[in-house]
């Protein structure tokens, strides 16, 4: 009897340690109401970094944004422009080998930009395309994804003119 004890107590501690590995965070636009984000507001353990001339906006979309892995999204999330890690960004605690899934989209419906990652010391760590919004009958968002080169703090910002995200996975 005694053995079958230590054998459940030792199985829960493996599966409680599983469960805290496998754990991701993440903020979706879809869980969220609209509104203008004019100052730092943190939402589902992400910061967004935001001013009053320097907002960014959480609004609903007529044509849900439909991903290849099957995701729908009819809220966007409009960083409003270019940024920096101070305003227009989104920013989020990580460790080193976590992978990073972002679901956006440009803005435009012509021109790819550049969402930027970037460390605490404002440098950029990787850049990630945000595919043109090309919407006829029905909207698609584009996916990257980036592994975590090391514990930290980083950013996420439009390098020049507007990215809409969706989601935000980090795991």
């Amino acid at each position: 009897m005694k053995n079958i004890s230590k054998f459940f107590l030792t199985l829960a501690i493996v599966l409680m340690t599983c469960s805290f590995v496998a754990a991701e965070q993440y903020v979706s636009a879809n869980d969220m109401e609209p509104a203008s984000i004019t100052r730092a507001k943190v939402i589902d353990g992400f910061s967004f970094n935001a001013s009053s001339d320097k907002a960014i906006t959480v609004e609903n979309i007529d044509i849900p944004r439909v991903t290849e892995d099957g995701e729908v999204f009819t809220v966007r999330i409009k960083l409003n422009g270019t940024g920096t890690a101070s305003y227009r960004s989104v920013s989020f605690n990580a460790k080193a080998g976590q992978k990073l899934t972002v679901y956006l989209n440009s803005s435009s419906g012509s021109e790819d930009r550049i969402l930027v990652v970037a460390n605490s010391d404002g440098e950029s760590v990787a850049k990630l395309i945000a595919p043109a919004d090309v919407v006829t009958t029905e909207g698609k968002s584009g996916i990257q994804t980036f592994a975590i080169p090391a514990n930290g703090t980083y950013y996420l910002f439009s390098a020049k003119s507007g990215v809409n995200l969706y989601q935000i996975v980090l795991e």
